[in-house]
């Protein structure tokens, strides 16, 4: 799941305080987890793992990490965006397994979790450019803060990716980014999470997954049937406070999100959240030698074949959901159904974006040119059906049928 929203000035307060520092970490403490940089833009900046508390701050005012110059003209402007908060969050189920399982187990959905946002992240930079007039392509400066617990101090693994406004092209030269892409490119990065998260839930754990419409559960994890169904529901309050408002738009949800949500201040330490997790868990009938069991530790072995196969069904079933919906797609939109068929069947993003790349190159894809500046596509043989049917359209208008007499029907009356 991936929100977003833009950050306001006292941001960067709110994510820093509620983070521990890197040389203090530790799980016996308050506090969430030390964040770190990714992408592009904080690599070219030479920005390596933990955040630091003062070059944060500076980038988020669009200075340079030593504070000695600016990356943005603006910098340090009051009205000025300083990113984009873009929140991705694992289904509940597996906040649930991550929550009871023992500490190695739960590093490893933590990695797993990290990885599938980064290539996210890597998907959404590919499209990256700068707000100019040439609006040349380029790098990210994200900071990841990791949090596990919602507003209602239940257990929540997700990552507030802060894509800060600095982007960094491949010759150094700085700028405010084209925040647009972002936002067009949403719903493919989001299903490019989910996709990448199944597939190495699967692959490196062994999970066994259901599909649930644009996402996905862990196998026998249901809010509505399933043995764990009232441990769902308990631990989803936020979900029904949402649902209560009858959102009838994914923005309309993020809007009673943030409507609803209550202020997270003091953050207690996580060895204490998940004895307390573990306690409530237990009455419910999932105590942590069952949910390790959930688990397989070697992962499965993936066939050749089996894979091939896979990705056949995933094709199908995308192209029958681009068709569907709308009679000419872009690459994202065709990107965005790869993922979400892709998910539970074991294939990666770089898979996703494989399968987008051959099916737009496959005969029966043709380019039908821009609009609005974005390629659209669509099938070679709808293509030929809507041209029949505007053919015949055409031939009706231009053929005179038998009129009634205006005389005639006066009669009858």
């Amino acid at each position: 799941m991936l929100s977003i929203a833009k950050m306001g000035r006292k941001s960067k307060y709110y994510y820093v305080n509620l983070a521990q520092s890197s040389y203090e970490a530790s799980s016996a403490l308050p506090g969430e987890p030390p964040a770190v940089w990714g992408g592009q833009g904080a690599r070219q900046l030479g920005l390596y793992g933990a955040v630091n508390r003062a070059a944060f701050f500076v980038l988020f005012d669009g200075f340079s990490p030593d504070n000695e110059s600016k990356l943005v003209s603006n910098a340090g402007g009051k009205r000025r965006v300083p990113g984009w908060d873009l929140v991705f969050t694992p289904p509940k189920s597996i906040s649930i397994l991550w929550a009871v399982v023992d500490p190695a187990h739960r590093a490893a959905i933590e990695r797993i979790h990290h990885r599938a946002v980064e290539a996210a992240i890597a998907y959404l930079e590919s499209h990256a450019r700068l707000l100019t007039h040439d609006a040349p392509p380029a790098g990210l400066t994200v900071a990841y803060f990791e949090h596990g617990s919602n507003r209602a101090g239940e257990p929540n693994l997700h990552t507030h990716a802060l894509v800060l406004n600095d982007g960094v092209t491949r010759d150094g030269v700085t700028g405010p980014i084209d925040s647009r892409v972002l936002y067009q490119h949403k719903m493919a990065a989001g299903a490019i999470y989910r996709s990448e998260l199944a597939a190495l839930l699967q692959t490196e754990l062994g999970l066994e997954l259901v599909r649930c419409q644009s996402w996905f559960e862990l196998s026998g994890f249901s809010r509505t049937e399933g043995r764990y169904q009232t441990l769902m529901n308990l631990w989803s309050s936020r979900r029904k406070a949402i649902e209560a408002h009858e959102p009838s738009t994914a923005a309309q949800a993020q809007a009673v999100a943030y409507m609803t949500r209550d202020k997270k201040g003091y953050v207690p330490p996580r060895d204490e959240l998940f004895r307390a997790w573990q306690e409530v868990a237990a009455q419910h009938g999932l105590i942590q030698r069952r949910a390790t069991r959930l688990i397989i530790p070697e992962g499965k072995d993936q066939i050749t074949l089996w894979q091939r196969f896979q990705e056949w069904r995933t094709l199908r079933e995308a192209r029958r959901i681009v068709a569907v919906h709308q009679s000419h797609f872009s690459r994202r939109d065709l990107v965005t159904a790869i993922a979400v068929a892709a998910q539970t069947r074991g294939l990666h993003s770089v898979d996703v974006l494989r399968l987008t790349d051959t099916c737009l190159k496959h005969r029966q894809v043709m380019s039908i040119g821009l609009v609005k500046d974005e390629e659209r596509f669509t099938f070679k043989r709808l293509y030929r059906l809507e041209q029949s049917l505007l053919s015949q359209a055409t031939t009706l208008a231009m053929t005179s049928g038998m009129r009634v007499s205006h005389r005639g029907m006066c009669q009858q009356k």
